[in-house]
């Protein structure tokens, strides 16, 4: 085997393995977007189901919307405390 023959099969090598270990890396980060746009018959599905055929916007209107939602309670997080710095 050549010197170039021998580092053409370690970039091989070394590509395969970075590619193998993104994919392990990057798997969560995967299955968080993907549940969130799931229905909540899905999230605990077994088989485990990759992505929804039903995929849906009603957990980001949960946590953001409604009356004890995620921007309400900001707003008054933000309100408070300029009050509180201000006086």
């Amino acid at each position: 085997m050549t010197k170039s023959q021998k580092q053409n099969l370690d970039n091989v090598i070394r590509y395969t393995l970075l590619t193998v270990w993104l994919l392990i890396v990057l798997f969560p980060l995967f299955w968080i977007v993907a549940t969130s746009f799931k229905p909540d018959k899905d999230w605990l599905a077994w088989p485990p189901v990759y992505w929804s055929e039903e995929p849906t916007m009603s957990n980001y209107n949960n946590v953001w919307g409604g009356r004890n939602g995620a921007c309400r309670n900001a707003i008054c997080s933000i309100r408070s405390e300029t009050i509180h710095s201000t006086s």
